[in-house]
């Protein structure tokens, strides 16, 4: 029995732009919209709450996002006497409005039948219920809809000259207004000194600012989740709804950012270049997805939400990610033979959790603590579950009409972590190569052929890395957490025309 979730995804935009000049400024005006539905279905599946009369292919719902942008840019070149360099003066303005839909699924994708959990009719009030809804991917239900958005408005001025020959400066500040967040203000502060003709070092710090997705505020499903290789059916519930006010959720705030790096670029002939660079970038309230809550305590406070399992989206952590970036680049000039161009880089790169919240007062009252409330293992997931290190080589051949790319890219260890020590596993490092031919027939044709992962490699399989090995890790024999997937080799073919 294993029941299959598919899709039938619909996605489609639309641009339209004027560049120009008005007196002495350039200026770049454009509007997009976009738009995407996803048509959630389930096959191979049963409704085990039906009992026989269930059918076994469900329409299990829509997810539909839209999104409109107009933006205006307009920039300038001043002459300023005390720079040594005109002050490239850039301004804009920008609204979006986007919209977040949930449609229902039909009827029998999420309705709770009159029989039990094992296929037997209920003959009282007394005997228990099967599981609703279709197995492994609940449909929506009407009290799923939603038909909500946002729209949002924002300036900026940009502000980047040469204060001598060898030192530059750029300022940067942004304001936003959203109309379900507020206002903020954020800031950038960048500069570059060339200490030689060939080596230069430079540095920026930065805010940031990210309203929360529409998905993370509105969606709301029931789905089979797997908890160490057990199946669970639990809820996830937007953090405006009467299940998650009913466990304490606060509801959703933005996320706020600090950053700074520092860097060098030395440059000592035309063909070769090297970059080295620091970054420390810190999140304060990121939003994360609460552990599945359960039991005695929570069913209580789920008492007439028809949910006795939830969980929701909530600023919980503060987090920091740095790293170093080293990028080198080579050109090899072969004459009637055409060139090479070679590229290195290597990135290590380090996150960690570095405050947590309390728990809201309405679960600490039943002993609901940050273990429960957010698990280690979610958190060791954020820290663990993406490589330390990434190395990649490249290189391209260029000889008139032809280029030729090749590309290996190596993936260190990654974990994926259990809150049973005996199924945390570890993802050994590998390499992926990739090859790209391409031919140019005309001047505004080009066609390539190629292929992405072409020694097809896979991850090592659960089954071989994992102590106690669950029945589900014979369905899913490799872990999400591959930073190269788990698809194999990717061949494909194309044709590029440009008008």
């Amino acid at each position: 029995f294993l029941p299959l979730i598919t899709s039938d995804i619909d996605d489609f935009s639309f641009a339209i732009g004027l560049r120009g000049q008005l007196s002495d400024w350039d200026f770049d005006l454009s509007a997009v919209y976009g738009q995407d539905e996803f048509h959630y279905g389930v096959i191979n599946s049963l409704n085990t709450s039906l009992g026989p009369d269930s059918p076994t292919e469900f329409d299990a719902g829509v997810l539909k996002n839209d999104q409109l942008t107009f933006n205006l840019d307009v920039s300038r070149l001043v002459d300023v006497d005390a720079f040594a360099s005109p002050l490239n003066v850039a301004f804009g303005v920008e609204y979006r409005r986007e919209n977040h839909e949930i449609s229902a699924g039909e009827e029998a994708s999420y309705i709770r039948g009159e029989f039990g959990p094992a296929g037997v009719a209920r003959t009282s009030d007394t005997d228990s219920f099967g599981a609703s809804g279709s197995s492994v991917f609940g449909g929506f239900s009407p009290s799923s809809e939603i038909d909500d958005g946002r729209h949002n408005i924002s300036v900026y001025l940009d502000l980047d000259a040469d204060i001598t020959d060898d030192w530059n400066v750029t300022v940067a500040a942004r304001f936003e207004d959203y109309s379900d967040f507020g206002s903020t203000l954020i800031g950038k502060l960048a500069t570059r000194y060339e200490v030689t003709e060939t080596l230069a070092v430079r540095a920026s710090a930065s805010t940031g600012f990210r309203a929360p997705s529409l998905g993370q505020q509105f969606f709301t499903s029931i789905a089979t989740v797997f908890v160490d290789g057990d199946p669970t059916e639990t809820g996830t519930f937007r953090p405006g709804s009467d299940v998650a006010l009913a466990l304490g959720s606060p509801g959703l705030d933005a996320e706020n950012s600090t950053s700074f790096g520092v860097g060098l670029s030395w440059q000592p002939t035309d063909e070769f270049s090297l970059t080295v660079d620091y970054y420390n970038i810190e999140i304060e309230d990121r939003i994360v997805l609460s552990s599945n809550l359960s039991g005695t305590g929570i069913e209580a406070l789920l008492a007439g939400t028809e949910a006795n399992r939830a969980r929701f989206f909530l600023n919980a952590i503060n987090s920091r990610t740095q790293g170093v970036d080293v990028v080198a680049t080579y050109s090899l000039d072969l004459n009637d033979w055409g060139q090479v161009r070679f590229n290195a880089g290597f990135n290590y790169s380090n996150n960690d959790v570095t405050d947590v919240i309390d728990p809201p007062s309405v679960l600490s009252g039943i002993g609901v603590d940050q273990d429960n409330l957010f698990s280690t293992n979610e958190f060791r997931r954020f820290e663990v579950g993406s490589p330390e290190t990434k190395f990649n080589l490249g290189a391209t051949r260029l000889m008139e009409e032809l280029s030729v790319t090749a590309r290996t890219v190596r993936y260190g260890e990654t974990q994926d972590p259990s809150t049973n020590p005996d199924r945390n596993e570890v993802i050994p490092s590998a390499w992926v190569t990739d090859l790209d031919i391409a031919y140019a027939v005309t001047e505004n044709v080009t066609w390539s052929i190629g292929a992405n992962n072409i020694f097809d490699v896979y991850p090592q399989a659960t089954r071989d890395s994992v102590v106690d090995v669950s029945t589900f890790s014979r369905i899913l024999p490799y872990s999400g957490f591959s930073p190269f997937g788990f698809s194999g080799r990717f061949v494909y073919g194309k044709i590029t025309v440009t008008f």
